[in-house]
């Protein structure tokens, strides 16, 4: 779907979060003019920000904030969603991919994981997802994928 719509289902879902949130958070939407016709995967982005909510918020107090961006970069498009919650360490980051026995409990890596591997089938090892994190500050995650854009109708 493109990226305007993937933004519109994604704001669905936080608008039900802020409701159980009691209104402490808020979502800030950037995409570069040019790129609201990008074609991305239904639905990649929620499992993101769900992560971002329920666990970079967890012991978080105050007003918890999300932006999320789309910017296309050559040939690619590039997101990013980011929050200012509790952060995760460099050890933390790596096992969100990793493949070793996930529990019940490690449920956000099994999402994590998922989304790495459909990217990556999709389009090539050479897009997927990074992090960027500090401690008590932020985490952000990348989504690279290749740039692909809606064909408008007169274009057939």
């Amino acid at each position: 779907i493109t990226i305007d719509k993937e933004f519109v289902l994604l704001e669905k879902y936080v608008y039900l979060q802020k409701i159980r949130k009691k209104g402490l958070i808020r979502t800030e939407y950037t995409i570069q003019p040019g790129c609201e016709n990008g074609l991305i995967i239904k639905f990649l982005l929620q499992p993101l920000v769900e992560n971002a909510i329920l666990h970079g918020f967890e012991k978080k107090k105050g007003m918890e904030i999300i932006k999320i961006s789309a910017e296309r970069q050559s040939d690619n498009l590039l997101i990013r969603i980011r929050d200012n919650g509790v952060g995760m360490t460099e050890e933390e980051i790596e096992k969100l991919f990793e493949n070793n026995g996930v529990t019940k409990s490690q449920y956000n890596q099994i999402g994590i994981k998922n989304i790495q591997e459909r990217i990556k089938i999709l389009y090539g090892p050479q897009y997927g997802l990074s992090y960027e994190s500090e401690l008590n500050k932020y985490t952000t995650v990348n989504v690279l994928l290749p740039f692909e854009e809606k064909r408008r109708e007169t274009d057939v």
